[in-house]
């Protein structure tokens, strides 16, 4: 019961924090940085996602060529 009380309390504290952030008109420019962090940060999750690939193929490469000149 506690834990329920608890948890409609909180909604209720963040609807009225929604609803005086909406009335102040500062909503929005909340939304718009929200979107643009998110977009921040998935770009440099791609970067990283494509780096360690680079780098992942250049350990590869660099192995093959140890193997091949270990071979002959």
């Amino acid at each position: 019961m506690g834990k329920f009380l608890l948890g409609i309390l909180t909604g209720l504290g963040v609807g009225y924090v929604v609803y005086r952030l909406e009335k102040d008109g500062k909503l929005e420019g909340l939304i718009d940085d929200l979107s643009e962090c998110g977009n921040k940060a998935k770009l440099s999750l791609k970067n990283f996602a494509d780096v360690a690939k680079n780098e992942v193929e250049y350990v590869k490469d660099q192995a093959e060529s140890k193997i091949s000149k270990l071979k002959k």
